[in-house]
Protein backbone atom coordinates (compact mmCIF):
# COMPACT_ATOMS: atom_id res chain seq x y z
CA UNK A 1 0.00 0.00 0.00
CA UNK A 2 2.71 2.42 1.01
CA UNK A 3 4.67 1.27 -2.04
CA UNK A 4 1.86 2.29 -4.39
CA UNK A 5 1.46 5.66 -2.65
CA UNK A 6 5.19 6.35 -2.83
CA UNK A 7 5.30 5.25 -6.46
CA UNK A 8 2.49 7.66 -7.28
CA UNK A 9 4.16 10.47 -5.33
CA UNK A 10 7.47 9.92 -7.08
CA UNK A 11 5.76 9.84 -10.45
CA UNK A 12 4.13 13.22 -9.74
CA UNK A 13 7.41 14.59 -8.40
CA UNK A 14 9.26 13.42 -11.50
CA UNK A 15 6.58 14.96 -13.73
CA UNK A 16 6.71 18.32 -11.94
CA UNK A 17 10.50 18.33 -11.92
CA UNK A 18 10.50 17.63 -15.64
CA UNK A 19 8.18 20.57 -16.22
CA UNK A 20 10.42 22.85 -14.16
CA UNK A 21 13.55 21.63 -15.97
CA UNK A 22 11.88 22.11 -19.34
CA UNK A 23 10.81 25.59 -18.30
CA UNK A 24 14.37 26.37 -17.20
CA UNK A 25 15.72 25.15 -20.51
CA UNK A 26 13.29 27.40 -22.35
CA UNK A 27 14.38 30.39 -20.33
CA UNK A 28 18.07 29.56 -20.94
CA UNK A 29 17.47 29.24 -24.64
CA UNK A 30 15.69 32.57 -24.68
CA UNK A 31 18.65 34.13 -22.85
CA UNK A 32 21.03 32.43 -25.26
CA UNK A 33 19.13 33.85 -28.22
CA UNK A 34 18.92 37.33 -26.68
CA UNK A 35 21.48 40.13 -26.66
CA UNK A 36 24.76 39.90 -24.78
CA UNK A 37 25.42 42.80 -22.43
CA UNK A 38 28.98 44.03 -21.90
CA UNK A 39 30.07 46.41 -19.18
CA UNK A 40 32.91 48.77 -20.06
CA UNK A 41 34.82 51.20 -17.85
CA UNK A 42 36.13 53.84 -20.24
CA UNK A 43 38.65 56.62 -19.73
CA UNK A 44 38.27 60.01 -21.36
CA UNK A 45 37.01 63.57 -21.22
CA UNK A 46 33.63 63.61 -22.93
CA UNK A 47 33.93 67.35 -23.56
CA UNK A 48 36.86 66.79 -25.93
CA UNK A 49 37.34 65.22 -29.35
CA UNK A 50 38.55 62.08 -27.59
CA UNK A 51 35.26 61.71 -25.74
CA UNK A 52 33.24 62.44 -28.86
CA UNK A 53 35.24 59.80 -30.71
CA UNK A 54 34.19 57.24 -28.12
CA UNK A 55 30.52 58.09 -28.66
CA UNK A 56 30.96 57.79 -32.44
CA UNK A 57 32.67 54.43 -32.05
CA UNK A 58 29.93 53.08 -29.78
CA UNK A 59 27.27 54.15 -32.28
CA UNK A 60 29.13 52.36 -35.06
CA UNK A 61 29.51 49.22 -32.93
CA UNK A 62 25.80 49.18 -32.08
CA UNK A 63 24.99 49.33 -35.78
CA UNK A 64 27.48 46.59 -36.67
CA UNK A 65 26.57 44.29 -33.75
CA UNK A 66 22.95 44.91 -32.70
CA UNK A 67 23.00 41.63 -30.75
CA UNK A 68 25.60 43.08 -28.34
CA UNK A 69 24.59 45.77 -25.89
CA UNK A 70 27.34 47.93 -24.41
CA UNK A 71 26.90 49.66 -21.09
CA UNK A 72 29.85 52.02 -20.65
CA UNK A 73 30.81 54.56 -18.04
CA UNK A 74 33.36 57.21 -18.95
CA UNK A 75 35.44 59.03 -16.35
CA UNK A 76 38.55 61.17 -16.55
CA UNK A 77 41.72 61.74 -14.55
CA UNK A 78 41.61 60.72 -10.86
CA UNK A 79 37.86 60.13 -10.97
CA UNK A 80 38.53 57.14 -13.24
CA UNK A 81 41.12 55.59 -10.92
CA UNK A 82 38.92 56.12 -7.89
CA UNK A 83 35.95 54.49 -9.61
CA UNK A 84 38.04 51.60 -10.92
CA UNK A 85 39.52 50.95 -7.49
CA UNK A 86 36.15 51.08 -5.73
CA UNK A 87 34.48 48.83 -8.32
CA UNK A 88 37.15 46.17 -8.16
CA UNK A 89 37.18 46.19 -4.36
CA UNK A 90 33.41 45.65 -4.47
CA UNK A 91 33.84 42.76 -6.89
CA UNK A 92 32.19 44.67 -9.75
CA UNK A 93 34.54 43.78 -12.59
CA UNK A 94 33.80 45.24 -16.04
CA UNK A 95 34.26 43.00 -19.06
CA UNK A 96 36.56 45.58 -20.66
CA UNK A 97 38.44 48.38 -18.94
CA UNK A 98 41.02 51.00 -19.78
CA UNK A 99 44.44 50.19 -18.36
CA UNK A 100 47.96 51.56 -18.15
CA UNK A 101 50.73 48.99 -18.68
CA UNK A 102 52.57 50.02 -15.51
CA UNK A 103 51.96 50.85 -11.83
CA UNK A 104 49.24 53.39 -12.55
CA UNK A 105 46.84 50.47 -12.93
CA UNK A 106 48.18 48.61 -9.90
CA UNK A 107 44.66 48.36 -8.45
CA UNK A 108 43.66 46.09 -11.35
CA UNK A 109 46.70 43.86 -10.93
CA UNK A 110 46.18 43.72 -7.17
CA UNK A 111 42.58 42.60 -7.76
CA UNK A 112 43.88 39.90 -10.14
CA UNK A 113 41.45 40.82 -12.93
CA UNK A 114 44.10 41.45 -15.60
CA UNK A 115 44.78 38.76 -18.20
CA UNK A 116 47.29 38.32 -21.01
CA UNK A 117 45.64 39.81 -24.09
CA UNK A 118 47.80 37.79 -26.50
CA UNK A 119 45.39 34.90 -26.11
CA UNK A 120 42.54 36.98 -27.52
CA UNK A 121 43.99 39.20 -30.28
CA UNK A 122 46.11 38.78 -33.40
CA UNK A 123 49.33 40.54 -32.38
CA UNK A 124 50.55 40.56 -36.00
CA UNK A 125 47.95 43.20 -36.80
CA UNK A 126 49.70 45.71 -34.53
CA UNK A 127 53.06 47.43 -34.89
CA UNK A 128 56.07 45.74 -33.35
CA UNK A 129 56.62 48.65 -30.94
CA UNK A 130 53.01 48.43 -29.74
CA UNK A 131 53.40 44.75 -28.95
CA UNK A 132 56.55 45.20 -26.88
CA UNK A 133 56.30 43.01 -23.76
CA UNK A 134 54.51 44.58 -20.82
CA UNK A 135 55.09 41.66 -18.45
CA UNK A 136 58.11 39.65 -17.34
CA UNK A 137 57.12 36.73 -19.58
CA UNK A 138 56.17 38.77 -22.62
CA UNK A 139 52.56 39.39 -21.53
CA UNK A 140 50.48 42.10 -23.16
CA UNK A 141 48.25 43.37 -20.36
CA UNK A 142 46.38 45.96 -22.43
CA UNK A 143 46.01 46.59 -26.15
CA UNK A 144 47.57 50.03 -26.74
CA UNK A 145 45.94 52.58 -29.00
CA UNK A 146 49.25 54.09 -30.07
CA UNK A 147 52.92 54.30 -29.23
CA UNK A 148 53.90 57.72 -28.06
CA UNK A 149 56.56 60.07 -26.82
CA UNK A 150 55.75 61.07 -23.28
CA UNK A 151 58.11 64.05 -23.26
CA UNK A 152 57.30 66.46 -26.08
CA UNK A 153 58.49 70.06 -26.16
CA UNK A 154 55.53 71.92 -27.64
CA UNK A 155 56.67 75.14 -29.30
CA UNK A 156 54.63 78.34 -29.63
CA UNK A 157 56.28 79.54 -32.82
CA UNK A 158 54.27 82.78 -32.90
CA UNK A 159 55.41 83.69 -29.38
CA UNK A 160 59.02 82.98 -30.31
CA UNK A 161 58.74 85.14 -33.43
CA UNK A 162 57.16 87.95 -31.43
CA UNK A 163 60.31 88.10 -29.29
CA UNK A 164 62.68 87.56 -32.23
CA UNK A 165 63.83 84.21 -30.84
CA UNK A 166 64.72 80.98 -32.63
CA UNK A 167 64.39 77.32 -31.71
CA UNK A 168 66.89 76.39 -29.00
CA UNK A 169 69.50 73.78 -29.79
CA UNK A 170 70.95 73.60 -26.30
CA UNK A 171 69.80 74.28 -22.77
CA UNK A 172 71.99 77.39 -22.80
CA UNK A 173 69.82 78.70 -25.65
CA UNK A 174 66.71 78.00 -23.58
CA UNK A 175 68.20 79.75 -20.55
CA UNK A 176 69.05 82.79 -22.67
CA UNK A 177 65.33 83.26 -23.35
CA UNK A 178 64.47 83.87 -19.69
CA UNK A 179 65.16 87.62 -19.63
CA UNK A 180 63.45 88.56 -22.93
CA UNK A 181 60.46 86.38 -21.99
CA UNK A 182 60.25 87.99 -18.54
CA UNK A 183 60.42 91.48 -20.06
CA UNK A 184 57.44 90.60 -22.26
CA UNK A 185 55.45 89.18 -19.33
CA UNK A 186 55.94 85.59 -20.46
CA UNK A 187 57.54 82.44 -19.10
CA UNK A 188 59.88 80.14 -20.98
CA UNK A 189 58.54 76.68 -20.12
CA UNK A 190 55.12 75.60 -18.89
CA UNK A 191 55.02 72.34 -16.94
CA UNK A 192 52.13 71.02 -14.83
CA UNK A 193 54.39 70.42 -11.84
CA UNK A 194 51.40 70.46 -9.52
CA UNK A 195 50.41 67.11 -11.03
CA UNK A 196 53.05 64.78 -9.61
CA UNK A 197 52.83 62.28 -12.46
CA UNK A 198 53.66 64.94 -15.07
CA UNK A 199 57.14 65.55 -13.64
CA UNK A 200 57.69 61.79 -13.85
CA UNK A 201 56.18 60.90 -17.22
CA UNK A 202 56.92 64.09 -19.14
CA UNK A 203 60.31 65.14 -17.78
CA UNK A 204 62.27 62.58 -15.81
CA UNK A 205 62.36 59.72 -18.31
CA UNK A 206 63.98 61.92 -20.94
CA UNK A 207 66.50 63.41 -18.51
CA UNK A 208 67.51 59.99 -17.15
CA UNK A 209 67.79 58.67 -20.70
CA UNK A 210 70.08 61.54 -21.70
CA UNK A 211 72.46 60.85 -18.80
CA UNK A 212 72.17 57.07 -18.38
CA UNK A 213 70.76 55.76 -21.64
CA UNK A 214 67.79 53.54 -22.45
CA UNK A 215 66.99 50.71 -20.09
CA UNK A 216 68.40 52.34 -16.95
CA UNK A 217 65.05 52.57 -15.12
CA UNK A 218 64.21 48.96 -15.94
CA UNK A 219 67.65 47.82 -14.77
CA UNK A 220 67.35 49.80 -11.52
CA UNK A 221 63.96 48.29 -10.78
CA UNK A 222 65.42 44.83 -11.30
CA UNK A 223 68.29 45.64 -8.94
CA UNK A 224 70.99 45.68 -11.60
CA UNK A 225 71.47 49.44 -11.19
CA UNK A 226 70.86 51.80 -8.30
CA UNK A 227 68.70 54.90 -8.17
CA UNK A 228 71.55 56.56 -6.27
CA UNK A 229 73.68 56.26 -9.42
CA UNK A 230 75.17 59.70 -10.29
CA UNK A 231 73.41 59.72 -13.67
CA UNK A 232 69.98 59.38 -12.05
CA UNK A 233 70.83 62.01 -9.44
CA UNK A 234 71.90 64.41 -12.21
CA UNK A 235 68.54 63.95 -13.93
CA UNK A 236 66.70 64.85 -10.73
CA UNK A 237 69.08 67.72 -10.07
CA UNK A 238 68.45 69.27 -13.46
CA UNK A 239 64.77 69.72 -12.58
CA UNK A 240 65.80 72.04 -9.76
CA UNK A 241 68.37 73.72 -11.99
CA UNK A 242 65.65 74.79 -14.42
CA UNK A 243 63.79 76.47 -11.56
CA UNK A 244 66.95 78.19 -10.30
CA UNK A 245 67.72 79.43 -13.81
CA UNK A 246 64.20 80.74 -14.33
CA UNK A 247 63.47 78.42 -17.25
CA UNK A 248 60.71 76.95 -15.09
CA UNK A 249 58.86 79.53 -12.97
CA UNK A 250 58.86 78.99 -9.20
CA UNK A 251 55.08 78.57 -9.45
CA UNK A 252 55.56 75.34 -11.44
CA UNK A 253 54.82 73.16 -8.42
CA UNK A 254 51.44 74.93 -8.11
CA UNK A 255 50.56 74.63 -11.80
CA UNK A 256 47.80 72.16 -12.58
CA UNK A 257 47.25 70.37 -15.87
CA UNK A 258 44.73 72.80 -17.28
CA UNK A 259 46.74 75.88 -16.35
CA UNK A 260 49.89 74.53 -18.01
CA UNK A 261 47.99 74.18 -21.27
CA UNK A 262 46.30 77.55 -20.88
CA UNK A 263 49.67 79.24 -20.38
CA UNK A 264 50.85 77.77 -23.66
CA UNK A 265 47.72 78.32 -25.75
CA UNK A 266 47.28 81.89 -24.54
CA UNK A 267 50.83 82.79 -25.48
CA UNK A 268 52.08 83.26 -21.93
CA UNK A 269 54.57 80.39 -22.31
CA UNK A 270 57.02 79.98 -25.17
CA UNK A 271 57.12 76.20 -24.66
CA UNK A 272 55.15 73.48 -22.90
CA UNK A 273 56.52 70.13 -21.78
CA UNK A 274 53.88 67.40 -21.93
CA UNK A 275 53.12 64.07 -23.59
CA UNK A 276 52.22 63.48 -27.24
CA UNK A 277 48.57 63.09 -26.25
CA UNK A 278 48.29 66.77 -25.31
CA UNK A 279 48.10 67.72 -28.99
CA UNK A 280 44.50 66.51 -28.86
CA UNK A 281 43.64 69.50 -26.68
CA UNK A 282 44.79 71.95 -29.36
CA UNK A 283 41.56 72.43 -31.30
CA UNK A 284 42.04 75.84 -32.94
CA UNK A 285 43.51 75.46 -36.43
CA UNK A 286 45.00 78.95 -36.51
CA UNK A 287 46.89 78.30 -33.29
CA UNK A 288 47.80 74.74 -34.34
CA UNK A 289 49.54 76.13 -37.43
CA UNK A 290 51.94 77.93 -35.09
CA UNK A 291 52.67 74.90 -32.90
CA UNK A 292 55.88 72.97 -33.32
CA UNK A 293 56.90 69.75 -31.60
CA UNK A 294 60.41 68.84 -30.57
CA UNK A 295 62.31 67.19 -27.72
CA UNK A 296 64.24 68.88 -24.93
CA UNK A 297 67.40 70.50 -26.31
CA UNK A 298 70.82 69.22 -25.27
CA UNK A 299 71.19 69.08 -21.48
CA UNK A 300 74.55 70.06 -19.95
CA UNK A 301 76.57 66.95 -19.13
CA UNK A 302 74.36 64.53 -21.08
CA UNK A 303 75.92 61.52 -22.75
CA UNK A 304 76.23 62.48 -26.43
CA UNK A 305 75.39 58.91 -27.45
CA UNK A 306 71.84 59.60 -26.31
CA UNK A 307 71.50 63.07 -27.78
CA UNK A 308 68.03 63.88 -29.06
CA UNK A 309 66.40 60.95 -27.26
CA UNK A 310 63.06 61.20 -25.45
CA UNK A 311 61.05 58.99 -23.16
CA UNK A 312 58.42 56.90 -24.84
CA UNK A 313 56.04 54.10 -24.05
CA UNK A 314 53.13 52.20 -25.46
CA UNK A 315 49.99 54.12 -24.65
CA UNK A 316 47.31 52.99 -22.25
CA UNK A 317 44.61 50.94 -23.91
CA UNK A 318 41.76 48.53 -23.45
CA UNK A 319 41.81 45.04 -22.01
CA UNK A 320 39.56 42.06 -21.49
CA UNK A 321 39.27 41.16 -17.82
CA UNK A 322 38.60 37.95 -15.97
CA UNK A 323 34.90 38.84 -16.12
CA UNK A 324 35.06 38.46 -19.90
CA UNK A 325 37.27 35.40 -20.24
CA UNK A 326 36.21 33.18 -17.34
CA UNK A 327 32.49 32.95 -17.93
CA UNK A 328 30.01 32.41 -20.74
CA UNK A 329 31.75 31.77 -24.10
CA UNK A 330 29.17 34.04 -25.74
CA UNK A 331 30.27 36.88 -23.50
CA UNK A 332 33.92 36.26 -24.36
CA UNK A 333 33.12 36.20 -28.08
CA UNK A 334 31.23 39.47 -27.80
CA UNK A 335 33.98 41.07 -25.70
CA UNK A 336 36.65 40.08 -28.22
CA UNK A 337 34.63 41.71 -30.99
CA UNK A 338 34.27 44.91 -28.99
CA UNK A 339 37.95 44.97 -28.00
CA UNK A 340 39.08 44.70 -31.62
CA UNK A 341 36.48 47.22 -32.72
CA UNK A 342 37.94 49.71 -30.23
CA UNK A 343 41.66 48.97 -30.69
CA UNK A 344 41.61 47.72 -34.28
CA UNK A 345 40.87 49.27 -37.65
CA UNK A 346 37.48 50.84 -36.83
CA UNK A 347 38.54 52.54 -33.62
CA UNK A 348 41.89 53.60 -35.05
CA UNK A 349 40.16 55.14 -38.06
CA UNK A 350 37.73 57.09 -35.85
CA UNK A 351 40.50 58.44 -33.62
CA UNK A 352 42.72 59.23 -36.58
CA UNK A 353 39.92 61.10 -38.36
CA UNK A 354 38.88 63.02 -35.25
CA UNK A 355 42.25 63.76 -33.67
CA UNK A 356 45.02 62.64 -36.00
CA UNK A 357 46.12 59.94 -33.55
CA UNK A 358 48.81 57.71 -35.05
CA UNK A 359 47.55 54.18 -34.41
CA UNK A 360 49.26 51.12 -32.99
CA UNK A 361 47.15 49.08 -35.41
CA UNK A 362 48.74 48.56 -38.81
CA UNK A 363 46.83 50.57 -41.41
CA UNK A 364 47.34 53.07 -44.20
CA UNK A 365 46.86 56.71 -43.18
CA UNK A 366 45.08 59.28 -45.33
CA UNK A 367 45.40 62.70 -43.73
CA UNK A 368 42.59 64.07 -45.87
CA UNK A 369 40.05 62.11 -43.81
CA UNK A 370 41.00 63.81 -40.55
CA UNK A 371 37.95 65.90 -39.69
CA UNK A 372 39.67 68.57 -37.64
CA UNK A 373 42.06 70.91 -39.41
CA UNK A 374 43.86 71.42 -36.11
CA UNK A 375 44.24 67.66 -35.69
CA UNK A 376 45.60 67.33 -39.24
CA UNK A 377 48.21 69.97 -38.53
CA UNK A 378 49.33 68.69 -35.12
CA UNK A 379 49.11 65.07 -36.26
CA UNK A 380 51.49 65.61 -39.14
CA UNK A 381 53.81 67.58 -36.87
CA UNK A 382 53.75 64.68 -34.43
CA UNK A 383 54.44 62.17 -37.20
CA UNK A 384 57.49 64.19 -38.23
CA UNK A 385 58.68 64.19 -34.62
CA UNK A 386 58.33 60.41 -34.37
CA UNK A 387 60.38 60.01 -37.51
CA UNK A 388 63.21 62.16 -36.17
CA UNK A 389 63.61 60.93 -32.59
CA UNK A 390 66.57 58.54 -32.71
CA UNK A 391 65.92 56.72 -29.45
CA UNK A 392 63.11 56.16 -26.95
CA UNK A 393 64.04 55.79 -23.29
CA UNK A 394 62.24 54.39 -20.23
CA UNK A 395 59.33 56.22 -18.63
CA UNK A 396 59.92 55.82 -14.86
CA UNK A 397 56.31 55.31 -13.78
CA UNK A 398 55.92 52.51 -16.31
CA UNK A 399 58.46 50.46 -14.35
CA UNK A 400 58.70 51.64 -10.74
CA UNK A 401 56.20 50.01 -8.35
CA UNK A 402 53.39 52.25 -7.16
CA UNK A 403 54.52 52.86 -3.56
CA UNK A 404 58.09 53.68 -4.56
CA UNK A 405 56.81 55.77 -7.46
CA UNK A 406 54.80 57.87 -5.01
CA UNK A 407 58.02 58.53 -3.07
CA UNK A 408 59.69 59.66 -6.29
CA UNK A 409 56.81 61.89 -7.36
CA UNK A 410 56.62 63.59 -3.98
CA UNK A 411 60.38 64.02 -4.00
CA UNK A 412 60.36 65.76 -7.37
CA UNK A 413 57.82 68.26 -6.13
CA UNK A 414 60.05 68.86 -3.12
CA UNK A 415 62.95 69.50 -5.50
CA UNK A 416 60.82 72.06 -7.35
CA UNK A 417 60.13 73.75 -4.01
CA UNK A 418 63.80 73.66 -3.05
CA UNK A 419 63.01 71.65 0.07
CA UNK A 420 65.14 68.57 -0.71
CA UNK A 421 68.20 67.79 -2.79
CA UNK A 422 68.27 65.40 -5.70
CA UNK A 423 70.61 63.07 -3.78
CA UNK A 424 68.17 62.91 -0.87
CA UNK A 425 65.25 62.07 -3.13
CA UNK A 426 67.28 59.42 -4.96
CA UNK A 427 68.25 57.83 -1.64
CA UNK A 428 64.61 57.81 -0.50
CA UNK A 429 63.59 56.12 -3.73
CA UNK A 430 66.28 53.46 -3.42
CA UNK A 431 65.20 52.82 0.16
CA UNK A 432 61.56 52.50 -0.92
CA UNK A 433 62.58 49.99 -3.60
CA UNK A 434 64.34 47.86 -0.99
CA UNK A 435 61.45 47.68 1.49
Amino acid sequence: MYGKKWAGFLLILFFVAGMVFAGGQGESAAAADGPVTLNVLNYGDMATAEGQSWETLMEQFAEAYPEIQVQSETLYDEAYHQKATASLVAGEVPHIMYLWPGPRSSYAFDAEVVVDQRDYIDTNKFTEAAMAPQGANGEIWEVPLNVGITSVLFVNKAALAELGLEMPKTYADLKAMVEPAKAAGKIVLSLAGGEAWVNNSCYLGTAVGRFAGPGFIDAAVRGEKSFTDPAFVKALEFLGTMVQDGVLPRTTVQTDYGTALSNFVNGKALFMLDGHWRSGAIEDAAFASNVGMAVLPAIPGENTRYAGSASGVVSPGYALTTAAVEGDPKVLDAAKKLLMFIAGEQGSAVRFAAMGWLPAYKMDLDWSVVDSEAARITGQEKADLYNNVPLLTDVPDAFIPAAANDVLNTGMQEILLGERTAAEVAASLEEAMNR
